[in-house]
């Protein structure tokens, strides 16, 4: 874990001898700030340093991929989508259908295994569909 106190600087990529932040990272860095300056300010805070990550980010798989990190954010009242734009809506469905299949995954085990991949295949293949629809109909 690099986060050891508020006033440490997110750290977006894997350049160098360090390591970018992971998901754990992103939430003790949010309960340091709301420690240092409240809620408030520290939703504030984190929403717009979370944003600043460019395009393939590490960090933006964590909204989509990890059931920990969506569950703190909505509990906070975060918002991992603020630099999504039009595909926000897209990517919190993904995450949602994500975590609905692997929560089921997890109840049976290796055939869960199986169903994980099937469902993020099928997840991906109506993301892909809605998305170039909604474009063929806004051009």
């Amino acid at each position: 874990m690099a986060v050891t106190n508020w006033n440490t600087a997110p750290d977006y990529d894997e350049w160098g001898p360090d390591k970018s932040w992971g998901c754990e990272d992103w939430i003790q860095w949010h309960k340091l700030l709301k420690l240092k300056f409240g809620a408030v300010k520290a939703n504030y805070i984190w929403n717009y340093a979370y944003a600043q990550g460019t395009q393939g980010a590490s960090h933006w798989s964590c909204r989509t991929t990890n059931t920990m990190f969506r569950n703190y954010v909505a509990k906070e009242g975060l918002n991992p989508y603020e630099s999504a734009g039009a595909f926000a809506p897209i990517l919190n469905v993904i995450g949602g259908a994500g975590d609905v299949v692997s929560g089921t995954g997890d109840l049976l085990s290796d055939i869960g295994k199986n169903l994980k991949i099937i469902g993020y295949i099928a997840i991906l293949g109506v993301a892909v569909y809605v998305g170039i629809t909604v474009y063929k109909k806004t051009k």
